[in-house]
């Protein structure tokens, strides 16, 4: 609101809290990138990863070298113990 001379009489502000938002923002932004059953990385998080140090890779002239395992057999031990034994043995192999 302005008076005759146009100076600010009045104002009117609104403001909202929204710490709890950008909490759940980050909480979903993790979940997102870890698995649900081992609590490790998943496919989508080291996709962006990788995608990000091998951009930095080349912007440096550098090398990046990548190691990846595997469970051998894995899909014979799932079907013939079942898959909660196979979820277990998951989430052993993914113990730091």
């Amino acid at each position: 609101m302005f008076n005759e001379h146009g100076v600010i009489l009045h104002f009117v502000g609104v403001g909202e809290d929204i710490t709890e938002k950008k909490k759940l923002q980050s909480l979903l932004q993790d979940m997102s990138y870890m698995d649900g059953l081992t609590g490790i990385a998943n496919r989508r998080r080291f996709d962006d990863f990788l995608n990000h140090e091998w951009n930095r890779a080349c912007r440096n002239s550098k090398s990046l070298a990548i190691i990846m395992t595997d469970i051998d057999f894995f899909k014979r031990y799932n079907d013939s113990l079942g898959h909660l034994a196979g979820d277990d043995a998951l989430k052993r192999v993914a113990q730091p």
